[in-house]
């Protein structure tokens, strides 16, 4: 076959396979309203953004949907969703070969509230916060105690003026001496880019920490940190509770724990991770007769060994391809629950 008439063939090809693929992609876009019009996936009262939308929902687990777009519709990450009478945060899309347009929902398990600068309008935003159990396939509900967390909010023009050092109040609980309190958790760590992907999206991640509860900043009845009072407030003041003289409030906890470590570590490896705890001066603690609980995300293949004097903890990672760009998180505390939580993240590579 001479160079001439094997151009012209191949050109005949090129041609048919590309036709193939647009009468696929045109048959599978047209076939969408009618398996959508016949199946118990489509939900006709849904909602993106407060916006009625029908939209294709499929509950693949209980905290998480897979959704799908009618042929014209559009959604983004960052979006909130409204079906199966619940709130849900779309996290990831993507479009197939057929230009479908496909996403992955999270059901939302806290509504936001707080207030920008000095301005005491309160904003309200249904998010999701995870300690690491709640995306996976555990059923764990959220430990308050564990002292780290991540937050899924919508990114929008009142989000996107959440700084590091933010407070935020996640629910309540009590004092020793019976008092209702807030469950305080602190930003620290702010991520507007990674899970953003495409035109529209809209993601916000945040890292906190747990925090301590202020009632002389924090409104308990609206549950809302570093609260601003409005010269027109929405709720009455709550009552000033009264000093017992005969019985002082404890210090505040001025003691801190920290793991001294690198934030990586590489396949095939070890490396150690120890304890240094300070005060709020920077003096180093003593640790002598303290004893300390190490938790972390168990991940197959990967072995956690604590020293007999609880300071140390030695991660092993063996030599596995897969477990490149896992994130461990390590968080330790003493026994006595006299310090301050300290976490870490250390990234396999």
């Amino acid at each position: 076959m001479n160079d001439g008439v094997w151009e012209l063939f191949n050109d005949v090809l090129k041609s048919e396979t590309q036709a193939s693929r647009e009468n696929a992609k045109k048959l599978a876009q047209s076939s969408l309203p009618i398996i959508g019009l016949n199946s118990s996936a489509l939900h006709t009262d849904a909602k993106i953004n407060n916006v009625e939308q029908p939209i294709l929902a499929v509950r693949t687990k209980a905290k998480e949907c897979k959704l799908t777009a009618r042929i014209g519709d559009e959604f983004c990450s960052g979006d909130l969703v409204e079906v199966f009478s619940e709130k849900w945060l779309i996290l990831e899309t993507y479009r197939d070969e057929c230009d479908i347009l496909y996403g992955k929902a999270i059901l939302c398990n806290h509504l936001f509230r707080f207030q920008i600068g000095n301005n005491p309008t309160i904003i309200e935003r249904y998010g999701v916060i995870d300690d690491g159990s709640y995306l996976s396939d555990s059923n764990k509900q959220i430990p308050l105690e564990t002292g780290y967390y991540r937050i899924y909010l919508p990114l929008d023009d009142y989000t996107s003026k959440i700084h590091i050092g933010k407070r935020f109040a996640i629910g309540t609980n009590y004092d020793k001496k019976g008092n209702e309190i807030l469950s305080v958790i602190k930003v620290s760590w702010i991520d507007k880019k990674s899970y953003n992907i495409g035109q529209g999206s809209h993601l916000l991640v945040l890292r906190a920490e747990q925090d301590q509860y202020d009632r002389n900043r924090d409104n308990l009845s609206l549950s809302i940190c570093d609260f601003i009072e409005s010269d027109t407030p929405e709720a009455p003041e709550e009552p000033e509770i009264p000093d017992d003289p005969e019985t002082p409030e404890e210090p505040t906890i001025v003691t801190r724990c920290y793991i001294v470590g690198k934030d990586e570590i590489r396949l095939g490896t070890s490396r150690d991770y120890e304890i240094v705890v300070k005060d709020d001066d920077g003096n180093q603690i003593d640790l002598t007769g303290k004893t300390f609980e190490w938790q972390y995300n168990e991940i197959a293949g990967i072995t956690y060994l604590v020293s007999d004097d609880t300071t140390r903890l030695t991660i092993s990672v063996p030599m596995t391809a897969s477990l490149s760009g896992e994130v461990i998180t390590i968080v330790v505390t003493d026994a006595a629950h006299g310090f301050v939580v300290g976490t870490k993240d250390v990234e396999v590579v």
